[in-house]
């Protein structure tokens, strides 16, 4: 289990699990379905998140650097 909304800022969560599980949460659950589906604005900026964090990974490389400078400053101020 796991979300999106921290790292792609969008409000989507997802359970990877074996066919099996799956099948089970489907008959089970059924009722929930529909009453938990979101909106096709939402999925589309799910899908455009993870593109972009696929074709721009210079991103995650500043994002990165960025964290790294904070973290030296912190320490270089003594607060860390």
């Amino acid at each position: 289990m796991g979300t999106f909304s921290k790292a792609l800022a969008v409000s989507v969560a997802y359970l990877a699990c074996s066919e099996k599980i799956k099948q089970y949460l489907i008959n089970s659950c059924r009722s929930f379905i529909y009453s938990t589906a979101l909106p096709p604005p939402v999925i589309a900026a799910d899908i455009e998140s993870l593109n972009i964090v696929r074709d721009e990974p210079f991103r995650r490389k500043t994002l990165l650097a960025n964290a790294d400078l904070f973290r030296t400053r912190l320490r270089e101020a003594g607060s860390m």
